[in-house]
């Protein structure tokens, strides 16, 4: 808090100060980084997943974790400019057809009434004398 105060800024970053290193990786290196940039050309269905090159690794006598393949794929998407990890968020599609706000699923009747709308829709089974919301 005190650091806050005193310099007026909000946004601190913490930036490594030596290379990142990935010593069991080594003499695999170069394999990775193939089987990735071959990865980008590649149509979605044919992409091999992170999973499959380690073991294509493991096959070839990489005695390595997963997690530092995967570790370094992101490190090699993040330096390359390829890192769609991190969009943000997405626009809202109306996938399910129905005008303007309120939850239409094509199933029927809007049950969820717009946010524009006026009085929420009578439900089925409610009776006015057994209404408990507060209309008297």
């Amino acid at each position: 808090m005190r650091k806050v105060l005193r310099t007026n800024e909000t946004a601190f970053r913490y930036a490594r100060q030596a290379p990142v290193v990935y010593p069991k990786l080594g003499p695999f290196h170069e394999q990775l980084t193939a089987l990735l940039t071959a990865r980008l050309s590649q149509s979605r269905r044919e992409r091999l997943t992170l999973m499959r090159m380690w073991e294509l690794l493991r096959e070839g006598g990489y005695a390595g974790s997963y997690d530092a393949v995967r570790r370094y794929a992101q490190h090699w998407r993040r330096t390359q400019g390829h890192d769609h990890s991190r969009r943000g968020p997405q626009p809202r599609t109306r996938a399910f057809g129905g005008g303007g706000g309120g939850a239409n699923l094509g199933l029927g009747p809007r049950l969820i009434p717009s946010v524009s709308g006026g009085d929420p829709p009578a439900l089925p089974g409610r009776h006015p004398e057994f209404d408990n919301s507060g209309n008297e």
